[in-house]
C-alpha cells in the first residue's frame, strides 16, 4: 500500500465473532500484538476502566473480558482490514497508578498457548517429525498443515515436558518453526526463500533501522557425528555452501564471505543423537542455514504494515548497498495509539550480502 494511502489506521476488536461495543471500544488506549516464528504469538490490549463522572470502574468484571473467550484483532487504512492475531484471553491485569486513570490490560496468546499446559511423558514409533506434528494438532484439535521432513524415526519420547517444548525442540533440530494461526498449526521449513510481502524506504515508510554484519560464528562446514550401533560404523553428515534454501538475493553467502577473509572453519554437533545418515545429513544442512542467516541481523520501525508478519520476508531500501536487501522476520511487534498511531517494529535476519 503506497505511503499516501496510510493516513487514518483503524483497528478491529472481536470477541467470540462479536465487534466489541461502542461504548468499550472508545476506552482503547493502546493494542499491542508481538509475533514470533516460534513460541507463539500474543496481544495485550489496554482499557481506561475508570468512569470519571461517578469514579466507577467500568470494565474490570466485565463478563465479556473473560480467560477463555476468544478474541481477533484487526488493523487496517480506509476500511481495508488485515487480521493480526486470532487468540484466546488468558489473563487479566488492573492498575491503579496515584497520578493516572486506573486501566485493565486484557493478554492472550494465539492457540499455541494450549500446547504449553501440562506435560506428557509417550513414546512415537516409526514416525516422521511432521507425522508427530500432525499427531500433536490433532490432540488439540487443531488443523495442522505441515511440510514433511522425511526421515523416519525409530523411536521417538516426549519426557515429561509439554507439546509446544517437545514440538519446538524437534523443529530446531531440523530448521523447522511452529506456528498456529487461528486453528491450524504450521510445521514448516523457515521460509526464508517466499517473496517480499512488504518494500521498506529508509526515511520514507522504514522509519528507523539498525543492522549489524558479523562474520563471528560463520562456517566454512557443519558435520553432524553420530554411531549406527546396529551397523557397527560411524555416521558423518555434512552441510555447507550449496546447502542453503536461498541466497535471499543477496551476492554472496555469508558463510563463503567469512571463509575468504578468514579461511576454512569448521564446527562440529556431537550433542546430538543421530542414528541414520540421513538424520545426520538432514540436522548438518539445517545447522548451516540457520548459522548463515546470523550473517546479518538487523531490527526496524515502519509504518504500520499488517502484511509484516513473523515468518515472511520484507525488502529494505535505501540503507547502502551491503545492507539493503530481503531479510526475512523473526518477530513482529504491532502497536497503535491514539497518539502514536499505528507502527510495527520488527527483528529480522539475512544470510547473504
Amino acid at each position: 500500500m503506497p505511503t499516501s494511502d496510510r493516513t487514518v489506521p483503524e483497528a478491529r476488536i472481536f470477541v467470540n465473532n462479536t465487534q466489541l461495543p461502542v461504548d468499550l471500544r472508545a476506552d482503547v488506549l493502546d493494542i499491542v500484538v508481538t509475533q514470533h516464528v516460534e513460541g507463539g504469538d500474543s496481544f495485550e490490549i489496554t482499557f481506561n476502566t475508570l468512569d470519571s463522572n461517578n469514579q466507577r470502574l467500568k470494565w474490570n468484571d466485565s463478563t465479556l473480558l473473560a480467560p477463555g473467550s476468544v478474541l481477533e484483532v484487526e488493523v487496517g487504512y480506509q476500511g481495508n482490514y488485515d487480521s493480526l492475531i486470532v487468540g484466546e484471553i488468558t489473563g487479566l491485569r488492573a492498575e491503579y497508578p496515584n497520578d493516572d486513570a486506573a486501566t485493565l490490560v486484557v493478554q492472550g496468546f494465539d492457540r499455541l498457548h494450549r500446547l504449553r499446559r501440562g506435560r506428557r511423558t509417550r513414546a512415537f514409533y516409526s514416525m516422521k517429525d511432521s507425522q508427530v506434528a500432525e499427531k500433536i494438532a490433532q490432540d488439540l484439535q487443531l488443523t495442522a498443515d505441515v511440510e514433511d521432513t522425511s526421515v523416519v524415526h525409530r523411536y521417538l519420547l516426549q519426557a515429561n515436558v509439554s507439546d509446544i517444548d517437545f514440538l519446538l525442540d524437534r523443529a530446531r533440530r531440523i530448521w523447522y518453526e511452529v506456528r498456529v494461526v487461528d486453528k491450524k498449526l504450521f510445521f514448516r521449513r523457515a521460509a526464508n526463500n517466499l517473496a517480499a510481502v512488504a518494500t521498506l524506504t529508509y526515511q520514507q515508510d522504514l522509519m528507523t533501522f539498525s543492522a549489524r554484519l558479523s562474520s563471528a560464528r560463520q562456517v566454512s562446514e557443519v558435520r553432524v557425528r553420530g554411531w549406527n550401533p546396529s551397523a557397527k560404523a560411524a555416521i558423518l553428515g555434512v552441510g555447507h555452501a550449496g546447502d542453503e534454501t536461498t541466497r535471499m538475493g543477496g551476492a554472496t553467502l555469508g558463510p563463503v564471505l567469512a571463509e575468504q577473509a578468514f579461511g576454512v572453519q569448521t564446527t562440529a554437533v556431537v550433542h546430538t543423537p543421530v542414528r541414520s545418515q540421513a538424520e545426520a545429513e538432514q540436522i548438518a544442512r539445517a545447522r548451516y542455514n540457520d548459522i548463515a542467516l546470523e550473517w546479518l541481523t538487523a531490527e526496524g520501525e515502519a509504518v504500520g504494515t499488517a502484511a509484516i508478519r513473523a515468518g515472511s520476508t520484507v525488502k529494505i531500501q535505501s540503507v547502502g548497498k551491503r545492507f539493503s536487501g530481503t531479510y526475512y522476520v523473526r518477530r513482529a511487534e504491532h502497536r497503535m495509539s491514539p497518539e502514536a498511531g499505528y507502527l510495527t517494529f520488527f527483528s529480522c535476519v539475512r544470510n547473504a550480502s
